[in-house]
């Protein structure tokens, strides 16, 4: 009888397992996001865009920085990666449309979230693509092109003083 009972006990809860009762636990590694999980790529190596504790990474993909949420105003933004004062946003969600713009600045962001292509006038010092946790620091200039390397370019953030030498 108690082995009849501890088989009728496994297979409620692997019945409730199949049909999303209870959760399976939390196995990074798998290849199967889950849990906490941010992402699951197989593995446990360190050098992929998916690290050994199942978390995003963009260090050593061609990206520049890392960053999780947003860190703030554009002038906060362009402080920590260009050592410049901000001049546009432009956010992407279905198409470019621009969040914030310093005065006396002329600036445009074309394209899509694969692909993007910028003005600024005055110039711009320095470029950020922010495509989830992961920023590409780009040179500055009247115009320029952006890819996304991984993820989708979800802001673009021009910085720079207007100073043109």
């Amino acid at each position: 009888m108690k082995n009849l009972l501890k088989v009728f006990v496994l297979t409620i809860v692997a019945l409730s397992m199949v049909a999303g009762v209870i959760a399976p636990p939390s196995v990074c590694g798998n290849g199967v996001v889950t849990g906490g999980e941010q992402c699951d790529d197989g593995n446990l190596i360190d050098e992929d865009l998916c690290d050994s504790d199942c978390k995003i990474t963009c260090l050593g993909w061609g990206y520049d920085a890392e960053k999780e949420g947003g860190v703030g105003d554009i002038d906060t933004e362009c402080q920590q990666y260009c050592g410049e004062p901000g001049i546009a946003k432009w956010d992407y969600d279905g198409g470019f449309s621009l969040e914030d713009e310093a005065a006396g600045f002329d600036t445009d962001v074309n394209g899509d979230d694969e692909d993007a292509s910028w003005t600024s006038d005055p110039d711009a010092s320095c470029v950020l693509s922010k495509e989830g946790n992961c920023y590409q620091i780009l040179p500055g200039g009247p115009l320029g092109e952006i890819s996304n390397i991984e993820f989708g370019i979800s802001h673009v953030t021009l910085c720079g003083d207007g100073w043109n030498p």
